[in-house]
């Protein structure tokens, strides 16, 4: 379904050049594998990979892991500390 929505380069259209999820999305954490397969897609297109992680260390302990081990299938993430 994803791969259905990213504008082709046109000049009629804006590039898709960002895939953004969600770790922790209503309370669920994202699969593991789920985001490697989120970074194999984008890199295969080219797509940089963003993670709101706004509730990134529910997932970290949901996941038993360091960040670290989320954070290197993302570009970029942001981190909450207030949540």
């Amino acid at each position: 379904k994803v791969a259905a929505k990213i504008k082709p380069d046109d000049i009629h259209f804006a590039r898709t050049r960002l895939l953004s999820l969600e770790n922790t999305h209503n309370g669920k954490v994202l699969p593991r594998d789920y985001l490697q397969q989120a970074w194999d897609f984008t890199r295969e297109r080219g797509l940089a990979l963003h993670v709101d992680g706004a509730r990134i260390f529910n997932a970290v302990v949901a996941y038993g892991c360091e960040l670290k081990e989320i954070a290197q299938y993302c570009d970029t993430f942001t981190i909450c500390l207030s949540k």
